[in-house]
């Protein structure tokens, strides 16, 4: 399919990926009417995403290898202060 463009095919996966956690979080902030639902899955669902492809070729060709440590250390972090952020919200709002 994208034999025309000169896309290598691990790329394109990963463009399939990214556009379909995209269209879950897009799903699931129209169902839940948050923002914060919205963001979560998409980070994780994306980090996901990239962390199924961190052995692409294109990592090392284009050097991106910072990207690969971002991914694979501090993503993560990124994902779960995000998780315990909303849920302290969460238990803030339910409080008050």
């Amino acid at each position: 399919m994208f034999d025309s463009l000169n896309i290598p095919s691990d790329f394109a996966v990963l463009c399939f990926l990214l556009v379909a956690s995209l269209i879950v979080a897009i799903i699931i902030y129209i169902k839940t009417n948050s923002v914060g639902w919205g963001l979560i899955s998409l980070s994780i669902l994306s980090n996901v995403a990239l962390f199924l492809n961190i052995g692409m070729s294109a990592f090392v060709i284009y050097n991106l290898l910072w990207l690969q440590y971002f991914i694979l250390y501090v993503w993560p972090i990124i994902n779960l202060s995000l998780i315990i952020y909303y849920f302290l919200k969460l238990r803030r709002t339910r409080n008050t």
